[in-house]
């Protein structure tokens, strides 16, 4: 009686409170020979089942090594019964007390693979940190004193000695050094920033002092580190003399070499600063630029902190703090070093995680085979997300952001020999990078030979995104934008100085908005740079809009430059010959090693297999003129449009190959607006495109850039991880309101973007994270969280209707732009999809109405009767859960809760007529087991004049989303080709 009793309350509310996707829901399965269970409830005793997980990832791990010990030597590599070994980890957070390794004997076979993963729909966290707690005001008259005076009242400090927290790590590190921040601090999931000066910017170098003169053409350069600053910021450094161990990260020579160097002194009266040896490689210049960190006098903003670490205690200002006071568990520092290491250990797979709070390099793999990191989310990581060396191995699918390093690094493959690697990163999502290490840290490193780099998005970052090395590399179909933000002089792709590295490929890329530190268009964030003589590279079918130097050859030979698509780019190519001049130093030394040893760079190659698979390599030293004068460059079949054409310095431009480019024509794009936005999409050329006239680009002709598989494409990606992957996210300032948006998937020629309403209580996670992923392969999805719920804050007396949220979709669209659109509405959503499309007709193009309320007899009566008594003790406490997580405002459950109610409550018919005047196609589902009555939704599916109808079988409310298997296929085949009654 009370199991019924619940389930009638449960799926009577469910209109009410929406669907959820059940926690874990069923999906296909690899064959199984060993099942594993690990949960942070288990206990290591057990045996590891469903019934009885396991709690460690170590004990897991050892439970598979036995049963291939017992299985016998038929067993290895086949987990006894044969088939993968799987282990599942379900929700929670595991904090590893140590790295997790893995050895030879913890691998698989490619038939019989070892993998690790999520339970599906779960948030599973693996944590090399530890949750801070017992925070408590800053009370110490000594520690008030030093503080900013706009922080006192603000900061709280925790002992971290007390709790068992005493390695406290060693900051240090720059351009070309290895060092890391030591211990950081995390809070709610995002880096918090140790406490510096200035906050966004930098105080320039006024001098530089010492006896040691460096010789700089346009600017004063010393040895020394006693650097003087401008008279505006005496005040404020004067403080920093009390501080107990103050740094400064500067850009002290170059502005690509930044370095990290503690203060030794600091002499308000002479406004001079004395930096401690070592100096910094490259010396000090006047007019260089540097910030100071780790003081405590400079928290003076939401989010710095400060660790004292001879009496361990860390100091913070948390953000929110007036509104949401800092918690236990909400802070978390890092601890451990690596998270996860695999030495020899081949076909392992790491499926759906969230790896974070690692000191250093979250993932090590030494002599990989066959291993995979997929569908994982590594974040807050103080040094590099994944290192990979070996071969056949790779990143998919994964989120990587807030590193203090770099994204991926696979380095394998033999160059002397030209056997491949075959390491992939491939549609991965990289950005905010380079937290600490600002210089030379990539969100990808290539480097051996035949690795790829496909469909990853790349973005923010102050330095490079993809830099290479060696040979047969694939750098293709990326799309990268805003990289090079604290740098000038840099390539958002990278190489330099190797006349052997050849065979590289860079095609079908979309690099957009490069100009570099502080807008620097002199040179800036070059868009594809081959340094410094790099040679023997073919750039092809990528476009660039709005880059500096966008194709740039530094001196080298042999680089073919072809089927671009130059917009707005300033100039669009480059080329010099600086091997005859300025860097002769380098090609000299080469050109004495061919003499003395004939080789380059330790390469022989005039020999097999260089000068087989290079030919060009086999007569270097006999061409006219010689090396290292930059020879066989073809530039040719590009077209330019808006900007500048071409630079070519010290008569390069008579030894380079052009031919065929189309420049200063409009190519007519597809979309006229193409220039206004930043899609690849946006770029496609008309049939008329003077591009396709004969003749007009040469015997071969233009070849249409596939624009379609530029980026990332989602194929069958992990449904949590990909749901937490939105292209872009915002706030929308709509009718009053802050509306919280995601726009998944990339704009399709042929689809308008669809547009996702949630049902009642619900978020775009709870609601839609099974099937969000599957609807945004093929075309754009729009979520977004309406008024009250989720990251959308409330406002205590604004209308809360079903009318007033069809008027807040209607103005969303508006505000992005989007014309028209297909509506897929759950629930209290499905309402508000009617009311768009009888209030605002012109925005629907089609109609995905689920499990849709449109009148007072479409429910139970006894929906209505509970609906009158509705309390919040009867939210589902995961609902609940799931809106303290996110919302601006937690505080305001209750009231969202009774708007919510009060809107359910006051629902009146939607007229019958108003309903039989909606002329866009639609497409009426219901589970046989549903809140909504069977013959509603039949009624619903007759009054609408172009309507389908489907009915899910053993389905109630709250699992019409979750069937992703029938409803995902169903909804893109209806929107894909509307068929009409």
């Amino acid at each position: 009686m009370h199991t019924q009793l619940r389930w009638v309350l449960t799926a009577g509310l469910a209109v009410f409170w929406g669907g959820r996707a059940p926690a874990q829901a069923p999906a296909p399965s690899p064959v199984v020979g060993t099942e594993l269970h690990v949960a942070t409830g288990g206990s290591d005793q057990a045996d590891g089942s469903a019934a009885h997980p396991v709690a460690t990832l170590e004990r897991a791990r050892d439970l598979v090594r036995a049963i291939r010990r017992a299985a016998g030597p038929r067993g290895k590599g086949t987990t006894g019964a044969g088939g993968a070994a799987v282990v599942t980890l379900h929700a929670g957070t595991y904090e590893l007390v140590r790295a997790f390794e893995l050895s030879t004997e913890d691998g698989g076979t490619e038939g019989s693979p070892i993998i690790y993963q999520a339970a599906l729909g779960a948030e599973v966290r693996i944590s090399g940190g530890r949750r801070v707690n017992g925070w408590k005001p800053v009370t110490d008259p000594a520690v008030l004193a030093r503080l900013d005076p706009v922080a006192r009242g603000r900061v709280v400090q925790a002992d971290l000695r007390a709790m068992g927290v005493t390695d406290f790590g060693t900051m240090g590190g720059g351009f070309g050094k290895e060092g890391g921040p030591g211990l950081e601090l995390f809070f709610r999931d995002q880096p918090q920033t140790i406490s510096r000066y200035p906050n966004e910017d930098f105080i320039t170098i006024a001098d530089v002092l010492g006896e040691t003169d460096i010789k700089r053409p346009r600017a004063k350069a010393r040895v020394e580190g006693i650097i003087t600053y401008d008279e505006r910021e005496a005040e404020r450094l004067a403080r920093w003399k009390d501080e107990t161990e103050p740094w400064a990260l500067g850009y002290w020579l170059h502005d690509w070499a930044e370095e990290r160097q503690k203060i030794a002194s600091i002499d308000p009266a002479a406004r001079r600063i004395t930096l401690a040896p070592p100096n910094h490689h490259y010396g000090y210049r006047q007019g260089g630029w540097f910030y100071g960190f780790n003081l405590l006098c400079e928290i003076d903003r939401p989010g710095e902190w400060f660790l004292d670490r001879a009496a361990g205690v860390i100091f913070f200002w948390p953000p929110d703090a007036e509104m949401r006071p800092i918690k236990d568990g909400e802070a978390v520092v890092s601890v451990l070093d690596s998270l996860v290491t695999l030495s020899s250990a081949e076909f392992v797979t790491f499926r759906g995680l969230t790896f974070e709070h690692a000191r250093g390099t979250a993932f090590r793999m030494e002599k990989a085979k066959g291993n995979r990191v997929e569908d994982c989310t590594l974040r807050n990581i103080g040094s590099w997300a994944v290192s990979i060396r070996g071969e056949e191995s790779g990143v998919h699918n994964c989120e990587i952001t807030g590193t203090g390093d770099g994204g991926v690094s696979l380095g394998g493959g033999d160059r002397k020999t030209l056997t491949p690697g075959r390491l992939t990163a491939e549609n991965n999502h990289i950005h905010h990078w380079s937290r600490w290490n600002r210089m030379n840290r990539q969100g990808i490193a290539l480097s051996g030979v035949g690795n790829r780099a496909a469909h990853n998005l790349l973005h923010d970052s102050p330095h490079t995104a993809i830099v290479f090395s060696g040979n047969d590399h694939a750098i293709e179909f990326n799309e990268i934008h805003d990289v090079c933000k604290e740098s000038n002089d840099a390539g958002a792709i990278y190489a330099g100085r190797d006349w052997t590295g050849r065979g590289n490929v860079i095609r079908h890329n979309f690099l957009h908005h490069l100009s570099g530190f502080k807008g620097g268009r002199a040179k800036g964030c070059i868009g594809i740079y081959l340094d410094d003589m790099f040679s023997g590279v073919t750039i092809t079918g990528n476009i660039f809009y709005d880059v500096t130097m966008a194709a740039y050859i530094g001196g080298g030979m042999d680089n073919r430059v072809e089927n671009n698509l130059f917009i707005d780019c300033k100039p669009a190519v480059h080329v010099d010959a600086r091997g005859l001049g300025w860097a002769h130093k380098w090609s000299d030394d080469w050109l004495r090693e061919v003499k003395e040893k004939g080789t380059l760079t330790g390469i022989r190659f005039d020999q097999p297999p260089y000068s087989e698979r290079y030919p060009e390599l086999a007569t270097l030293m006999t061409r006219t003129p010689p090396p290292p004068a930059p020879t066989g460059n073809i530039i040719g079949r590009n077209i330019q449009f808006g900007g500048t054409w071409s630079d070519f310095e010290n008569g390069s431009g008579s030894l380079v190959t052009i031919e065929h480019n189309l420049l200063g024509v409009d190519p007519l794009f597809v979309d006229a607006a193409a220039r206004t936005g930043a899609s690849a999409g946006a770029f496609r050329l008309r049939d008329d495109s003077p591009a396709f006239k004969a003749g007009a680009m040469g015997e071969e002709g233009y070849q249409r850039i596939p624009v379609e598989k530029i980026g990332r494409q989602r194929p069958g990606a992990s449904v949590m991880i990909e749901r937490k992957q939105a292209v872009q996210s915002g706030h929308a300032p709509v009718n009053g309101l802050r509306l919280y948006y995601e726009v998944h998937g990339a704009a399709h020629p042929a689809h308008p973007p669809l547009v996702l309403l949630h049902g009642g209580g619900d978020t775009i996670d709870t609601n839609f994270r099974l099937i969000l992923p599957l609807l945004a392969r093929d075309r754009q999805v729009i979520a977004f969280e309406q008024q009250g719920y989720g990251h959308t804050a409330d406002i205590a007396d604004r209308p809360f209707s079903f009318e007033q949220s069809a008027d807040d979709t209607a103005a969303l669209l508006a505000y992005l732009h989007v014309d028209k659109a297909d509506l897929f509405g759950f629930s209290n959503g499905g309402t508000i999809a009617l009311q768009v499309a009888i209030r605002h007709p012109k925005v629907v193009h089609r109609l995905v109405l689920a499990s849709t309320l449109a009148s007072r007899d479409g429910a139970y009566p006894w929906l209505w009767e509970m609906l009158a008594k509705a309390r919040l003790e009867d939210m589902p406490k995961e609902l609940q859960a799931a809106y303290l997580k996110v919302a601006p405002h937690p505080e305001n459950l209750r009231m969202f809760h009774d708007k919510a109610a009060q809107r359910m409550r006051d629902f009146k018919d939607i007229p019958a007529d108003a309903i039989r005047g909606i002329t866009a196609p639609a497409l009426v589902v219901i589970g046989d087991a549903d809140v909504i009555r069977p013959e509603h939704a039949a009624d619903l599916f007759r009054a609408l004049p172009h309507a389908q109808m489907a009915v899910l079988p053993g389905t109630d409310h709250m699992n019409v989303t979750a069937h992703t298997d029938w409803l995902a296929p169903m909804i893109t085949g209806f929107l894909d080709a509307a068929t009409t009654k």
